[in-house]
């Protein structure tokens, strides 16, 4: 705060992943008084009722959370077996105390398909997410489906896959489906003009107009 800032992003990918060593943290945020808000990525499990309550009351406005697709088979192929009831849970703890929440989608991992697609673009407004941000598969260096030869959309040389193409064709419905809800938009749009950020709103504005001509 002396250094003029407004806010704080914890760079950390699963701040709640040692849930003892972030309950000390925030408590001493508490203890303090270090009225700061902060934001940072989560994990959907540990997420019980009082480490939410407890991060609100250190400041936390807002968490970013993984869940990288609405179907549960395909996520537990993948290896993260948790459930879509366990992020429905945390999403409303999460809301009950006044903290939003950012869900990260990915398309294209492997076993994905048309029909896993549609499940997504079907849901992806019926979680309770205030935003979400959806990314294509990329092939990393070291990731576990090398061992499998299975190759990601999204090669680190900048070419890429077949699939591109029809992922990022869903990757645009999904958006309109998601942000151009009429709802949606007036609450995005009260939220800028509330601040005074017109700027923000004529970048929203220009985003929407994009979304639509695509």
């Amino acid at each position: 705060a002396q250094n003029g800032a407004t806010c704080v992003y914890v760079r950390d990918a699963m701040i709640n992943g040692n849930p003892g060593h972030a309950t000390t943290w925030m408590q001493e945020l508490v203890k303090k008084n270090i009225q700061m808000p902060w934001a940072a990525f989560m994990t959907v499990r540990p997420a019980p009722e009082d480490l939410i309550a407890l991060a609100a009351q250190s400041g936390c406005e807002h968490v970013q959370i993984g869940v990288e697709t609405l179907n549960q088979d395909l996520r537990k192929d993948n290896g993260k077996a948790i459930s879509n009831e366990h992020t429905l849970e945390m999403i409303e703890r999460c809301h009950r105390h006044g903290i939003e929440v950012t869900a990260h989608i990915v398309l294209g991992m492997p076993g994905e398909t048309e029909e896993t697609l549609e499940q997504t673009y079907q849901n992806i407004h019926r979680y309770g997410f205030d935003y979400v941000a959806l990314n294509l598969a990329e092939h990393r260096p070291g990731i576990p489906w090398d061992k499998q030869n299975r190759i990601l959309p999204v090669l680190p040389d900048g070419n890429s896959g077949p699939e591109l193409d029809m992922l990022q064709a869903w990757q645009r419905k999904m958006y309109r489906r998601f942000y151009l809800r009429p709802a949606r938009l007036a609450k995005e749009g009260m939220a800028r003009l509330k601040t005074g950020d017109f700027q923000d709103a004529l970048s929203l504005t220009a985003s929407v107009t994009s979304w639509l001509k695509n």
